[in-house]
């Protein structure tokens, strides 16, 4: 299963697609943690929360924050969980 930057409809890791370099694009392989298959139609985008590029750093702290904040209500513990890892307020 590849990870798609968006939508991965349509594409599998048997696909014979060469990522682009800028965009939206395939570039992760995913799986669970238990080895079990994601769903095949579902869209995946990674956050690398601790990338050495400043300003994607950022961008993805701002993001998760977000998240947390909108997951808060059905979900107390992971925005909690977030917000203390990553330094939002609480």
């Amino acid at each position: 299963m590849w990870l798609y930057f968006g939508s991965n409809h349509g594409y599998s890791g048997d696909d014979a697609m060469i990522p682009e370099k800028e965009g939206l694009k395939l570039k992760y392989l995913l799986s669970k943690v238990d080895g079990s298959p994601v769903d095949p139609m579902g869209d995946y985008f990674i956050l690398k929360l601790n990338s050495k590029k400043r300003w994607h750093r950022e961008a993805s702290i701002k993001a998760i924050l977000a998240y947390a904040e909108s997951v808060k209500k059905d979900a107390p513990k992971l925005a909690a969980d977030i917000i203390k890892r990553y330094g939002g307020e609480g």
